[in-house]
């Protein structure tokens, strides 16, 4: 994770927020559903999304910027020719850039109909292709100027082009299938320029995702059960060479012998004698893609939905360049941590109330699995290689305990003091140290597939939930369980007041409640969100957090509020942890790398902070922006409360005051950001 702040740090005079709200403090993703990809050159590459996002990275995929943005639309396709020359399709339409992205040109295609686009390829800068639904495809021989229709739309049966490739100026093939049952593929080749075509149909196959050139004679074609195609003749013949995994979702080959292929999301496959033998990795889901671009045989970028993944040594490992966020805790109202990545999870700490984080070192080799904070002092971690790491200096250094078990996935960690602590793995074994982690007890339940969640009075008095609606309790530190099933699958966490009232939780949504210790419980509510968490810091304030919801009560539990909704709110990730203090300080952090605050945070000092006013605020056109910098450029960027990208201006030579036109933003909050500062602003457009 990069070291770059997105925050919303409000300027008082001029805007007063209430106390008691959530508030995006930290953010840096593309949070856009990337379709296509394209790694040029060692420094540049392009991807596109589905929210109508054009975005470029300058270092060869590791960051990236929006350079141009069509919201409510959808880009399908990306082709460049060289570093300044390329062309998006999506929808109905197709545009260009003539210097590199900084500029993009809406151009027309002869498409009476609107009917989508998905490919687009160019032999070169002038002359190139485009392929679509419904058996279209469009030419132009200067560079999209104009476009003439080489293969009209045909309704009736369904099928749409999804990938189209040139050899030369002569022969080229489009493959996709069929959009409705009974699905199977359909290839068209031409050995004119597409001055004709001939169309194959393929019942022995799902559909076809990719198609490649060796040469003008050799093609081969990826299909969505898992089937690779080969044609020795132009493709006016085929057959199937090679069954991979189910699903090929794209396809690369360096030269005849040499390719990768994906399939299934995260089943990664590289042949090196032209697919007589391959060997495939299994990335997992935490590493899942659909669409890759290498630039050569190490180096690749891979998009999936929300996410780009970058590889240097050929796809045997690769690493999101964005953040995903597992685990959030905070010692005090400043000093937190934050668990990034699936594989590896690395620890990351802020001192600024979650404002900004940096990458810190405490020497595990295992991926952090959990922590656990039980003063301002003293915090606890658990890694994937059993090492349990404690501070007693509130994250200054950390101590690294082997735990003498064999490395397991653990689920949660509970310390209620700085010898007592407790431990469930998903295997269903429950852990008990006395004396701070040195030695260790262990219970195993035989009947019980997986443990979620554990909660502690003290140390004798506790409670763990699983799936299978177990719930069981302990007077004894876990020696012995007396188990309380649930008629409900999955038990997501729990949580007691004292040794009578607590309340549990479902994936479902379901809300128990007990007074007796558990020995009969009662559904008091069902929410429309699947619940992950249970929180309270006293005897009457509480959170109850779902997959995308917070609700909040201040009594005790009796009456829930639903305070804040992330599908509501144009967020497209879950909620993934949740931390919380008090009554007045509390966050929570997203799968795709958001952190929210609860109630009025300024995060970084006044001293830290550039010095900028913004003027008048709120504004109607023209935005005022004085600032003590030297004369150096500088790049204003504007994005949405929620944090959407919207406009970016590049200043040469900074003269106050810098003076933004912002007539053709609609009415409401903005942010306002100097890359690379510190400090974001608010301000409101009447």
């Amino acid at each position: 994770m990069r070291t770059i702040i997105f925050l919303l740090s409000m300027l008082i005079s001029q805007l007063l927020i209430s106390q008691n709200q959530w508030n995006l403090i930290y953010y840096e993703n593309l949070d856009y559903y990337f379709k296509n990809v394209q790694y040029l050159n060692s420094s540049d590459a392009w991807a596109v999304s589905q929210g109508g996002v054009i975005a470029h990275s300058n270092n060869g995929g590791e960051d990236w910027d929006i350079q141009y943005e069509k919201p409510g639309y959808s880009f399908g396709g990306v082709h460049f020719v060289n570093n300044q020359t390329g062309y998006v399709v999506g929808w109905s339409e197709v545009c260009k850039t003539n210097n590199g992205g900084e500029d993009w040109i809406f151009q027309n295609l002869p498409n009476p109909l609107g009917l989508d686009v998905e490919s687009v390829f160019f032999i070169n800068p002038d002359t190139g292709w485009i392929a679509g639904s419904y058996k279209t495809i469009y030419h132009t021989t200067n560079g999209g100027n104009t476009w003439t229709s080489q293969h009209s739309y045909e309704l009736q049966d369904h099928y749409w082009l999804l990938d189209i490739q040139f050899y030369d100026e002569l022969h080229g093939c489009a493959v996709g299938d069929k959009l409705f049952m009974p699905y199977h593929g359909i290839i068209f080749t031409t050995d004119d320029g597409g001055e004709t075509w001939t169309e194959t149909i393929f019942e022995d196959s799902e559909g076809f995702k990719k198609v490649e050139y060796i040469s003008q004679d050799t093609l081969w074609a990826a299909s969505n059960d898992g089937k690779l195609f080969k044609s020795t003749d132009g493709g006016i013949s085929w057959s199937v060479f090679q069954q991979i995994h189910d699903h090929l979702t794209d396809l690369q080959f360096f030269n005849s012998n040499e390719a990768y292929a994906i399939s299934y999301s995260h089943f990664f496959s590289s042949t090196y004698n032209g697919w007589e033998t391959w060997e495939t990795i299994d990335l997992g889901y935490a590493n899942s893609f659909n669409k890759f671009s290498f630039l050569d045989h190490f180096n690749g970028i891979g998009i999936d939905n929300a996410d780009i993944l970058k590889t240097s040594n050929g796809g045997n490992d690769w690493h999101s360049v964005f953040d995903h966020f597992t685990k959030i805790s905070f010692f005090d109202t400043e000093n937190g941590w934050l668990v990034d990545h699936y594989i590896p999870k690395q620890m990351y700490h802020s001192n600024d109330g979650g404002f900004s984080w940096d990458l810190f070192d405490a020497g595990n080799e295992g991926n952090i699995i959990d922590l656990d904070f039980i003063s301002e002092q003293t915090g606890f971690a658990i890694s994937d290689s059993s090492e349990l790491l404690k501070t007693i200096d509130s994250g200054n250094s950390w101590e690294i305990i082997n735990i003498p078990f064999d490395s397991m996935y653990y689920s949660n960690i509970q310390f209620i003091d700085n010898e007592n602590g407790f431990l469930i793995t998903g295997n269903s074994r429950f852990m008990k140290t006395e004396d701070g982690g040195e030695t260790w007890y262990s219970y195993t339940f035989d009947t019980i597939n997986f443990l979620r969640s554990c909660f502690f009075l003290d140390a004798s008095n506790g409670w763990i939930t699983g799936s299978q609606g177990l719930c069981a309790h302990t007077t004894n530190g876990g020696l012995n369980w007396d188990i309380q099933s649930f008629d409900t699958y999955y038990l997501t966490d729990i949580y007691f007041f004292n040794l009578e009232k607590g309340f549990a939780i479902s994936y479902i949504g379901e809300l128990f409640e007990t007074t007796d210790g558990g020995e009969n419980w009662e559904e008091t509510e069902l929410f429309d969100n699947q619940l992950i968490n249970i929180k309270f810091v006293d005897d009457t304030n509480g959170w109850l957090v779902g997959l995308c919801k917070i609700y909040h009560t201040e009594n005790g539990g009796y009456t829930w509020e639903e305070e804040f909704d992330l599908t509501t709110s144009g967020y497209n990730q879950s909620i993934s942890s949740f931390s919380a203090l008090n009554s007045d300080d509390a966050w929570f952090c997203t799968g795709n790398g958001k952190i929210f605050s609860y109630g009025l945070q300024t995060g970084i000092s006044e001293e830290t902070r550039i010095e900028l006013r913004i003027f008048p605020n709120p504004a109607n056109y023209i935005l005022n922006i004085d600032a003590q910098f030297n004369s150096k450029n500088r790049i204003i960027e504007i994005y949405s409360i929620e944090g959407r990208f919207i406009l970016r201006k590049e200043i040469e030579q900074w003269t106050n005051p810098v003076q933004l036109n912002i007539s053709s933003l609609k009415a409401g909050i903005y942010i306002l950001k100097i890359k690379g500062e510190k400090g974001v602003y608010k301000w409101i457009k009447n």
